[in-house]
C-alpha cells in the first residue's frame, strides 16, 4: 500500500522517492524487534539503521526522521530495562553504519578539493532552505494537507487508544512518529512531495 502511494506524490522520481526504500527497511526491522517484546536489541540491526540513516542524511536530512525517532525510542526501552552493555554495543553499530555511508562521500569529495562545496550542497543549503520557508494555506492547498496527513491522523489516533490501553510502547511509537512528521511537513511551503514522508506511517499505523 505504502509503495502504491508514493507516485500520487508529484509523480515520484524526487528526494523522497528514492528515500522510501531507505526509510520502509529500518523501520520495518525496528517493529519486528519491538513486537518480538526482546529486551536486548541485536547490534546487526543498528549497523543497518545506521547505513539506511547515513544514505538518506546524505540525499536529505530531514527525509530519515522517522528511523531517528523509532531508534529513540527502543533506546528509551533499553534503558527502563538496564541494559546498558545492549546499549553502548548498538550505539557503536548505529555509528559504524552512519560512517560507512557518509565517509566514501567526504573522502571522494576531500580528495578533489570539494569537501566545502559538497557541505554546502547537501546539508547548509538544506538549513538555510528551511529555515526561509513560509506555509501559506489557501482552501485548495488545505483540502491537500488534510487527504495527505490522513495516516499521521490515523497514528495520533492509535496512539491515544494504546495509551488508554496502556500500551505505552506502542503509544509512544504512534504519537511520536506522527507528531515529527507532521512538524516536518506542514512547516514549509507545503509541497505534495513532502507528504511522501507520511507514506511510512500506512504500514505503522496498519502494524
Amino acid at each position: 500500500m505504502a509503495i502504491f502511494w508514493i507516485p500520487v506524490m508529484e509523480y515520484g522520481n524526487l528526494s523522497e522517492t528514492y528515500s522510501m526504500p531507505l526509510v520502509l527497511l529500518p523501520m520495518w526491522l525496528q517493529l519486528n524487534h519491538l513486537h518480538s517484546q526482546k529486551t536486548e536489541h541485536p547490534y546487526w540491526k543498528a549497523t543497518v539503521y545506521g547505513l539506511c540513516f547515513g544514505s538518506v542524511f546524505m540525499i536529505r536530512p530531514n527525509n530519515g526522521l522517522l528511523i531517528a525517532v523509532i531508534t529513540f525510542v527502543i533506546t528509551i526501552q533499553l534503558l527502563i530495562h538496564k541494559r546498558w552493555t545492549n546499549i553502548l554495543y548498538n550505539a557503536l553499530a548505529l555509528i559504524t553504519g552512519v560512517l560507512l555511508a557518509i565517509l566514501p562521500f567526504v573522502a571522494y569529495f576531500a580528495a578533489n578539493n570539494a569537501l566545502k562545496e559538497m557541505i554546502y550542497a547537501n546539508w547548509q543549503f538544506n538549513l538555510i532552505y528551511a529555515s526561509n520557508l513560509q506555509f501559506s494555506m489557501t482552501w485548495q492547498n488545505f483540502r491537500s494537507v488534510l487527504f495527505f496527513i490522513t495516516p499521521a491522523v490515523l497514528c495520533l489516533f492509535l496512539a491515544l487508544c494504546s495509551f488508554a490501553k496502556r500500551k505505552v510502547l506502542w503509544g509512544a511509537i504512534n504519537g511520536l512518529s506522527a507528531l515529527a512528521v507532521l512538524a516536518t511537513t506542514i512547516s514549509g511551503v507545503g509541497y505534495a512531495h513532502y507528504f511522501m514522508l507520511h507514506v511510512p506511517l500506512i504500514p505503522l499505523a496498519l502494524f
